[in-house]
């Protein structure tokens, strides 16, 4: 099986895979009336998958949604890779574009994909990169002033580097966290000795999703996976998806339910104990959640608008929620310039975090030609 980030590639599904790789060439001549060739430029690489999804309506119809979804959200440097055994093609690509449809127009059973991809390059001559833009935001649940930056455990060589001058300094992870099916390891921003920094490693390709941040689409299922382990929960790549169930925000560390109907859902991975899931507890208020507005889906981070009301008054109240890589809890940030109503603040203290550095993290990949 390959995978496209944490989606599947079914290689016994894979209908067609080529690549071509082009160089711009000029010619000089010689003295002796012959021609000289030279390599100016390469230019992308381009990889093309087709395939199909023939795993029955339900599961086929979801992973089509999903990877129409990736194609569309515009993030860089994918990585594609056989985490079983080695692959010719493996390192970091974008979508440029990807045909999705059924392969009968009146069923769903079965979906055919055509994707191209652009290469960007590989592990070889390419480290993950971390841009942080560190900024203080405004919060009643504690002063914590760390901009903390989260990377897999799995990472090596971690950098900080100045976007400047590109000095670079090791790294020392601030602290470390069991997560659902990681470890993940935080890196203070602020501490670093350069400003906005850039926080640099090299990162297993099959273990980049494995702390990264999701927002899930239950479909109205209540758990994630079926009786049988296969997930059931449609992922949501880019902020207009159209729910059919309820979203859930989650980076392994804790877990959203944003239900409307029923209200604010909150678990924390108990990785040192049963590991599993286990529900906080929030207290009785007057303050319901009332609609929930997904601003952007990162890797590193996601952003919700939610609007509270109060159910006496009827008056509304809007925090943003940012859910980053590594957090034991969300970040809520004052928009209104007004303060917290202490109701609602009782209510998400919880599952609030203490910190008032925010990091602002965004991912990509930077040449070692660079470093």
């Amino acid at each position: 099986m390959k995978y496209l980030y944490t989606h599947p590639i079914p290689e016994q599904a894979q209908t067609g895979e080529s690549n071509s790789l082009g160089q711009q060439l000029a010619k000089h001549g010689l003295l002796d009336g012959g021609t000289a060739i030279e390599s100016i430029a390469s230019e992308a690489s381009d990889l093309t998958l087709e395939g199909q999804y023939r795993w029955g309506g339900r599961i086929s119809t979801m992973l089509a949604h999903e990877l129409d979804e990736l194609a569309d959200a515009g993030i860089p440097a994918l990585p594609l890779y056989r985490p079983e055994r080695t692959f010719g093609n493996a390192g970091y690509y974008s979508i440029e574009s990807a045909d999705i449809t059924p392969l009968h127009p009146n069923r769903r059973e079965v979906w055919q994909y055509d994707a191209s991809l652009t290469f960007i390059g590989t592990r070889g001559n390419y480290r993950r990169r971390l841009s942080t833009n560190p900024s203080q935001v405004d919060h009643p649940w504690g002063n914590d002033t760390r901009a903390l930056v989260g990377l897999p455990a799995a990472a090596s060589r971690v950098e900080w580097r100045d976007p400047d001058t590109a000095e670079t300094t090791p790294a020392t992870a601030d602290v470390t966290r069991s997560a659902e099916f990681a470890d993940v390891d935080l890196y203070d921003a602020q501490a670093a000795p350069y400003d906005s920094p850039e926080l640099v490693a090299d990162v297993p390709y099959a273990r980049e999703g494995e702390v990264d941040v999701s927002v899930f689409d239950t479909q109205g299922h209540a758990d994630r996976s079926d009786s049988d382990g296969i997930r059931q929960w449609e992922k949501a790549w880019v902020p207009a998806h159209d729910y059919t169930g309820t979203p859930v925000l989650s980076n392994g560390l804790v877990r959203l339910t944003l239900d409307t109907d029923t209200g604010l859902a909150a678990e924390h991975w108990d990785g040192g104990g049963a590991g599993a899931w286990a529900a906080e507890s929030l207290p009785a208020s007057d303050w319901a959640l009332w609609d929930v507005d997904i601003r952007s889906i990162g890797l590193a981070a996601v952003t919700a608008r939610l609007r509270f009301r109060d159910t006496t008054s009827n008056d509304t109240y809007p925090l943003d929620c940012h859910l980053q890589r590594g957090y034991a809890d969300p970040q809520w940030t004052i928009t209104s310039g007004s303060a917290v109503p202490s109701g609602l603040e009782s209510l998400l203290d919880p599952v609030s975090s203490p910190q008032i550095g925010r990091p602002g993290a965004t991912q990509n990949v930077i040449a070692r030609g660079e470093l």
